[in-house]
């Protein structure tokens, strides 16, 4: 066990002077792997010794027993090797060697593979040299989180990895997107000292739009207009909806329903949507779940169009008495108005 600390020891040195070279951080830690037996009944989370800085990144199961991936910053695998020469040479009071329960766990110490890291319950993508989508979760350590996903993905760019605009953070965990080859990502692992987890990636609107800029946020949008065909007025059938009205000049909606086709029960409340619940609504009915939509790259077609009638009052509320009538009004208004094929009326 001592041996292979020792190994990992020449192993730092010599990505101290790699990381030097490219220019990128030669202090930072390493990753590593305890493998232990089958059936160990430890709590993982007492690896985490916050003292050294040591962090539990993961927990997964090798098949032949629990792996746990550790962050060790430079300098402290003597944490580990101070513990298993503890087991050496001091016993407790009890008269067994002290750290016993951890040391006889454990199999063998190394370097944390690609598989360590990655903690979805399917199997590891296949090393290929065929780019992919991963969803990353980076460390935050002491670092300000702006500029730690601006440190990786500047540094990333290096190992041929796209970094997408945007994060979401999390308790000591920020969550960015990128493409790349399974190789790449190895690189990274050692290199940028940073990834603590490896996914597949789970792509939400939230995930794209959230702290991008607003010029950002327009490129999506053109992007995803550009792909889009819609159907033509009167062409396919209607989806109607009863709602707080819709913002017709929402990019990704002004193809979708017509001018004429945004209504109100009273026509002095105006179709508009001062809430934004029905734009919402109308989103989904056009587009679905965002997510996958902007992950993509394939062309769309919008089989239906959209027709909206605003069924609440700009100010105040509906009397309950009258909620009915407002229905009924509000679907006549659609059915008396425009002879049309509705497949859906959405209140």
């Amino acid at each position: 066990m001592l041996r292979q600390l020792e190994l990992l020891r020449l192993d730092a040195d010599a990505l101290s002077q790699e990381r030097a070279a490219r220019g990128l951080d030669a202090s930072a830690g390493m990753t590593i792997a305890i493998q232990f037996a089958a059936g160990t009944d430890l709590d993982f989370k007492s690896l985490e010794w916050r003292r050294d800085g040591v962090e539990v990144l993961s927990v997964v199961d090798s098949g032949i027993g629990p792996v746990v991936a550790l962050h060790v910053p430079e300098g402290k695998l003597s944490a580990l090797e101070g513990r298993v020469r503890d087991y050496l040479d001091k016993d407790t009071a009890t008269g067994k060697p002290k750290n016993a329960r951890l040391v006889n766990a454990i199999d063998a110490i190394r370097h944390a593979a690609f598989e360590e890291l990655w903690t979805e319950d399917t199997g590891a993508p296949a090393l290929t040299e065929e780019p992919r989508w991963f969803q990353l979760w980076l460390r935050i350590g002491d670092g300000v989180v702006r500029e730690v996903v601006e440190t990786f993905t500047v540094a990333a760019q290096q190992l041929q990895i796209t970094v997408e605009p945007g994060y979401l953070t999390f308790p000591g965990r920020i969550v960015i997107a990128a493409q790349c080859t399974r190789r790449a990502l190895e690189q990274a692992m050692s290199l940028l000292d940073v990834i603590a987890e490896i996914r597949a990636v789970q792509p939400n609107a939230e995930f794209f739009l959230s702290n991008l800029t607003p010029r950002e946020q327009a490129d999506w949008i053109q992007d995803l207009l550009g792909r889009c065909t819609y159907s033509a007025p009167d062409v396919g059938p209607y989806v109607t909806l009863l709602d707080t009205g819709v913002n017709r000049a929402h990019l990704l909606l002004r193809d979708a329903i017509a001018e004429e086709d945004v209504m109100a029960v009273l026509p002095e409340w105006g179709g508009a949507d001062p809430e934004g619940h029905g734009t919402e609504m109308a989103g989904i009915i056009c587009h679905g779940d965002l997510a996958g939509v902007f992950a993509g790259s394939d062309d769309l077609v919008v089989p239906h169009r959209l027709e909206s009638v605003k069924i609440f009052p700009p100010r105040g509320a509906n009397p309950p008495h009258l909620y009915g009538w407002v229905i009924a009004q509000a679907v006549n208004t659609v059915e008396c108005g425009f002879q049309r094929s509705r497949t859906v009326i959405s209140a």
